[in-house]
């Protein structure tokens, strides 16, 4: 007899077309203060985003990543989680899955709310994708003028560069912290979840200690780079 084959965990998504920027923020204020859905607008397309359970674990993975490295190497950093980053002008908002301000961290230290006709774009934004593909929110982050976009598959990690020319381009290599290669990253982030996250913590922590920082305040790149 066949075995049952368990369907692969989706993120719910519904797409709405010809919505108006008012409609975006009504939408907004139903919404109110729950983390789902995300949302994203772009030119009166309005996404809603519910995030599975492997989405969840994949962004967790990636923003304690960061928060490790930042934190072992004294980086200025500032996490602003899936806060709204929106420009009317621009007609996009997004609400990404985890979003730093590092070079720019303290442009904005004290703030309670982005206004980025006025506050520079965050340095660094990470999508996870499922079941989805990233081509609006690389969109959106390219509009915002967001300089690096991390895209993360459960196969693959990528990172994006944005270009002079306003388009973004694969890089092996991470524009803030350029002695770490999508390789490296992703070979922590798709580690099996059979254990608990705090064991897989404090195996990060340990290596970020012992031999990432090392490298790093040497000017050293990944192996093979």
């Amino acid at each position: 007899m066949a075995s049952a084959t368990r369907p692969r965990a989706a993120d719910t998504r519904l797409d709405l077309v010809d919505v108006s920027w008012a409609g975006f923020k009504r939408m907004l204020k139903v919404r109110g203060d729950r983390s789902s859905p995300r949302i994203w607008y772009l030119d009166g397309s309005l996404t809603l985003v519910s995030p599975s359970l492997p989405h969840e674990l994949h962004s967790r993975r990636l923003g304690r990543f960061v928060s490790e490295v930042v934190t072992e190497l004294a980086i200025p950093c500032l996490a602003v989680g899936a806060t709204t980053l929106s420009r009317a002008d621009l007609k996009v908002a997004v609400e990404g899955d985890e979003v730093f301000y590092l070079a720019n961290a303290e442009r904005i230290r004290g703030k309670t709310e982005l206004d980025l006709n006025v506050d520079p774009p965050p340095d660094l934004a990470i999508e996870v994708v499922i079941t989805h593909g990233a081509k609006k929110a690389m969109t959106i982050y390219r509009r915002l003028g967001v300089p690096e976009l991390w895209v993360c598959t459960p196969k693959r990690l990528r990172f994006y560069r944005l270009g002079a020319d306003g388009t973004y381009a694969e890089t092996p290599r991470s524009l803030a912290f350029p002695f770490l290669s999508a390789e490296e990253v992703f070979s922590w982030v798709s580690q099996p979840h059979a254990s608990l996250e705090s064991e897989w913590t404090l195996r990060l922590r340990a290596w970020v200690r012992d031999e990432l920082a090392p490298r790093a305040r040497a000017g050293g790149r990944p192996d093979g780079d």
